[in-house]
């Protein structure tokens, strides 16, 4: 027996009619189209587009939205409540913070106060929409503009290679966090010593998480009907500026688990799997052969990568693990001997923390971690208890996100990240937390 696709009459989300949407229900994919935008927006005075709207967004759902929340079922409490218990814990470390026996010195409370409040926010604005629209056209908005604004931001990326100019005259820096010519350097300025490129993205690390969303999206996106030759297209694009970002999250994850999920999805295979690969095999043989002579740092990063001569933890981690702990090893250590079980606080530690658990074991403590595994097993639960009921293609999408920001955590905060991590709640959100389905029929 065979489910039908839960926007079908004999799938009804809880707490939301199927005779016809509210009367706003036909803007939410606007909506979500916007936000998703929003999240490639750039920084203005330290605050970023996405925040703007983000945090504008849950106070008027919050404000006007919440007779619907109220009504309907509880959908992403599970999670919400634990990351909520994350922020608890946080504001209370923050209140009574330890000594600090390194002298690490503290961070912006600010930034920590936002990258631990943006998911619950988000999971709160996909909650309304789900509520208010069918889930086929919120996750279609938010898969295009994702497809279309990173293949855009590959473009960037060859355009800094082609012009050796990592500013582009200037325009990028108001995509990072700092400007150029500042005393704080950007990280995108110095990762041009490795030859790494990344458009609007400050780190590399979250530029290859993001191309890898977005080629999940568009493999979403060719299930849905995109034509072949714009999905193969993009996706050559999509694997080129992955490649020149260096990101091992790329190389070594999302590109490897796109593979795995065009290959199990019939019909995308020879669509998808040509176009990234022509793209990726130009890149690494235009590499290979001095092609690209502005490249050679690019292709000395590689060729350490494909030739390693350090334990391969290390290298493939940039350091992070590996021999002595590797560079989180430490940290993590100085916080386990301070103050295990809060952490520090907002302040956090004035340190690079280069991975969720690190970030969250920083801010919370080990009460922080146990509750982050717990929200992040409630995904997991959702996931395969929704995939009797939900599509293929959004189960599809749903799991490999997941898989992808999980994997990735390890070595970037992927959850938390101003950019990335909007965009990977906006999926998950709209697809695992959102809604419960309940049978109104038989099933076909």
């Amino acid at each position: 027996m065979t489910p039908q696709a839960p926007d079908s009459p004999a799938y009804a989300p809880k707490g939301q009619v199927t005779n016809g949407l509210p009367p706003a229900g036909c803007a939410m994919p606007r909506w979500a189209a916007l936000t998703c935008a929003a999240a490639f927006g750039p920084y203005t005075a330290g605050v970023m587009t996405g925040q703007v709207m983000v945090l504008a967004l849950a106070i008027v759902i919050l404000v006007t939205g919440w007779q619907v929340i109220i009504a309907a079922r509880p959908a992403p409490l599970p999670t919400l409540g634990l990351w909520a218990g994350i922020c608890v814990v946080m504001l209370i470390a923050t209140a009574w913070r330890p000594l600090d026996p390194a002298f690490y010195g503290s961070q912006s409370a600010v930034h920590a106060l936002w990258w631990l409040l943006m998911p619950p926010l988000v999971m709160i604005i996909t909650w309304y929409w789900a509520l208010r629209a069918p889930l086929g056209p919120l996750i279609l908005a938010i898969a295009r503009v994702t497809a279309a604004a990173m293949t855009a931001n590959a473009v960037l990326a060859l355009a800094q290679l082609a012009f050796s100019d990592v500013t582009l005259g200037g325009f990028l820096p108001r995509f990072w966090d700092t400007a150029s010519g500042t005393a704080v350097v950007p990280v995108a300025e110095l990762a041009l010593e490795n030859g790494r490129y990344t458009g609007i993205f400050d780190q590399p690390a979250e530029a290859g998480i993001a191309y890898g969303l977005a080629l999940l999206c568009v493999i979403y996106l060719v299930r849905r009907g995109m034509r072949w030759q714009l999905a193969g297209l993009s996706a050559a694009l999509l694997v080129t500026g992955g490649v020149l970002s260096l990101s091992k999250g790329f190389l070594i994850g999302a590109l490897p688990l796109a593979a795995w999920v065009a290959a199990r999805s019939s019909g995308v295979r020879m669509r998808i799997l040509a176009g990234g690969a022509a793209g990726a095999a130009a890149m690494l043989l235009a590499g290979s052969f001095g092609l690209l002579p502005s490249w050679g740092a690019g292709h000395n990063t590689l060729q350490s990568l494909l030739h390693p001569t350090a334990p391969l933890a290390s290298v493939y981690t940039a350091g992070r693990y590996g021999p002595g702990g590797g560079t989180l090893g430490p940290v993590a250590a100085d916080v386990l001997r301070a103050s295990p079980w809060a952490g520090f606080g907002a302040g956090g530690l004035a340190t690079p923390y280069d991975s969720l658990w690190l970030q969250i074991l920083v801010l919370s403590g080990i009460m922080g971690v146990v509750l982050m595994c717990a929200a992040l097993a409630t995904l997991g639960w959702r996931w395969l208890r929704l995939r009797a009921v939900t599509a293929s293609a959004e189960r599809s999408l749903a799991g490999s996100v997941l898989v992808l920001a999980v994997g990735t955590s390890l070595g970037f905060p992927t959850l938390t990240a101003n950019r990335v991590g909007i965009l990977a709640w906006l999926i998950l959100g709209v697809l695992l937390t959102g809604r419960d389905y309940e049978p109104t029929g038989s099933m076909a």
